[in-house]
């Protein structure tokens, strides 16, 4: 492995871990046509000799990059990173992530936006576990999911407010639709 981030995950599940690499390559014929070899990982607690949640399909995004959706857990803590290319013999990747109890949102206001936004109203988002990895706020991000196409994501800045709420810019979206509304504090 050459880089794995973010260091912490939220124990909520939904958030990917980045795995890049240069080992990925090692699934390729000799005429440089791909394999088909699903690459799987699991995240792996060393203490409990224990899988957290269930292992996972990887998710291709290049050559040397692919990324590792983190399981819903009430685990907090330093938990392995595991690979496989058949789902029985794992590798770990040698870093371990941190598990923490996530932010979760409990009040937005306004709950509701114009299309496009076209004066960049601000949203105050309000929550429990808002906390900053190394009080480092700096990484703040609202993500903003279209419910009828999950890749469909947009990511705006998120600003720590004194009082301890977020604030951000309503995106711009270009339909009405309604969005779920996810925040990370670690990129």
């Amino acid at each position: 492995m050459t880089h794995l981030a973010p260091e912490f995950i939220t124990n909520e599940g939904n958030s990917y871990l980045k795995i890049k690499s240069v080992n990925f390559n090692q699934f390729k014929y000799d005429n440089g046509t791909e394999k088909n070899v699903p690459i799987q990982c699991r995240y792996y607690d060393g203490y409990y000799k224990k899988t957290v949640g269930e292992p996972a399909n990887m998710i291709k995004i290049s050559e040397t990059e692919y990324h590792c959706k983190a399981p819903k857990t009430s685990q907090t803590g330093d938990i392995d990173v595991q690979m496989s290319s058949n789902g029985q013999q794992w590798q770990s990747t040698g870093t371990n992530v941190k598990f923490y109890n996530g932010p979760k949102i409990t009040q937005i206001n306004p709950t509701y936006g114009v299309t496009k936004n076209p004066r960049s109203q601000k949203m105050i988002i309000n929550g429990e576990n808002f906390d900053c990895p190394n009080n480092d706020c700096s990484k703040i991000k609202v993500r903003f999911a279209s419910e009828k196409n999950d890749l469909e994501k947009i990511f705006v800045d998120g600003k720590m407010l004194e009082n301890g709420s977020v604030e951000c810019e309503i995106p711009k979206y270009p339909a009405p639709e309604t969005l779920d509304v996810d925040i990370s504090f670690n990129d």
